[in-house]
């Protein structure tokens, strides 16, 4: 073997054996390194400590944290440097936080639709307790009992549907009034009287803000009646006491009149609407010559009047008119003055 080789083969010995001593002095060695030693390393290995909080967070407060980095070089060295970093921590204004309440249950029924556990319920409206007036008994009232005022005097009565009756409509034919001295009957009457005369009395049926009116006499045309829209005609040929209601919606239009004398449109247009002049009344005021204003004028009667207005839907009136024949027997000093219903139950009373 040659010189040269020999050589060779002691160089590889030595490197051996010398990186076999210093890998077993690295692995003994591991944390016994200088803290002055500053090798870079592509891949440094950090340890750090534990950072802990404060627990009073609305308190000023510092807090530090240290870190030690180890590098080794190609060599095998190894540095270790330390570093600190230090923050603090502000005070802050700390809200708090309203908790919300919690969201009540809302079923859902089979269909989908939302429904509330509840809604809020209207109490009730209570009626004041009825009194018995004196000298009778609760069930001797009637179910109408101070629902129907009336009044009684020795011209006759009135009665009048309360507004407490709601829609209810109440029969009032057969109900009588009765004082110490006797009693009367509210008698039946033509709904619709018309210029035949034949319509036949019926009963009589009273809603809220109706109102029956008896007279002490006998009616001039042998019935008691319903107003309606034309009814005042009627005291242009018979003598009621007291008369009917004068309103009567008029029987021409402005432009019928346009034909007649300036004197005619003048005279008819002067006259209330239930008014029919006398012919002694015309001629003197028109003359006996104003023929066509004459014949305008047999216009104005009950019959052209319902003609002309029946089919209205407000041709009929609330009111009811009847005729009591002779006095209701009532003391103009002192009485009690009862009313009954048909059943013989007490609607209302009073003394005086």
């Amino acid at each position: 073997m040659s010189q040269s080789a020999i050589f060779t083969l002691i160089v590889v010995g030595v490197v051996i054996v010398g990186g076999i001593a210093f890998g077993i002095y690295q692995f003994t060695h591991r944390g016994d390194v200088s803290p002055s030693q500053e090798i870079t390393s592509s891949e440094p290995i950090i340890i750090e400590e534990p950072m802990t909080l404060p627990v009073d967070a609305s308190t000023s407060s510092i807090w530090q944290s240290s870190s030690d980095t180890t590098e080794t070089d190609d060599m095998g060295y190894v540095s270790v440097s330390t570093s600190t970093f230090s923050t603090s921590i502000e005070p802050i204004d700390v809200v708090p936080i309203k908790p919300k309440p919690p969201k009540a249950d809302v079923p859902v029924d089979i269909t989908g639709i939302t429904k509330p556990i509840s809604t809020p319920v209207k109490p009730l409206e209570q009626e004041e307790p009825i009194t018995s007036p004196i000298g009778f008994r609760l069930d001797q009232l009637s179910p109408y009992y101070q629902k129907v005022g009336f009044s009684l005097s020795e011209n006759g009565f009135s009665v009048n549907g309360g507004g407490n009756l709601g829609d209810k409509k109440i029969n009032v034919t057969g109900w009588r009034f009765k004082t110490n001295r006797g009693e009367t009957l509210i008698p039946r009457a033509v709904n619709r009287y018309d210029p035949s005369g034949l319509a036949k009395e019926e009963d009589i049926i009273i809603g809220a803000g109706d109102s029956v009116t008896g007279y002490i006499g006998i009616s001039p045309i042998g019935k008691n009646i319903r107003l309606n829209k034309c009814i005042g005609h009627l005291n242009n040929s018979y003598e009621f006491s007291p008369g009917f209601p004068s309103y009567c919606p008029e029987l021409y239009d402005r432009m019928e009149l346009i034909k007649l004398s300036g004197s005619c449109q003048s005279f008819i247009m002067s006259l209330d609407g239930c008014r029919k002049p006398p012919v002694e009344e015309l001629n003197n005021v028109l003359g006996y010559e104003d023929d066509t204003c004459h014949a305008f004028f047999r216009r104005f009667d009950f019959i052209s009047c319902y003609n002309r207005y029946y089919w209205e839907p407000d041709f009929l009136k609330n009111e009811w008119l009847v005729w009591l024949g002779a006095g209701i027997g009532i003391d103009p000093e002192h009485d009690w003055v009862r009313f009954f219903d048909k059943n013989g139950l007490l609607v209302d009373s009073y003394i005086y």
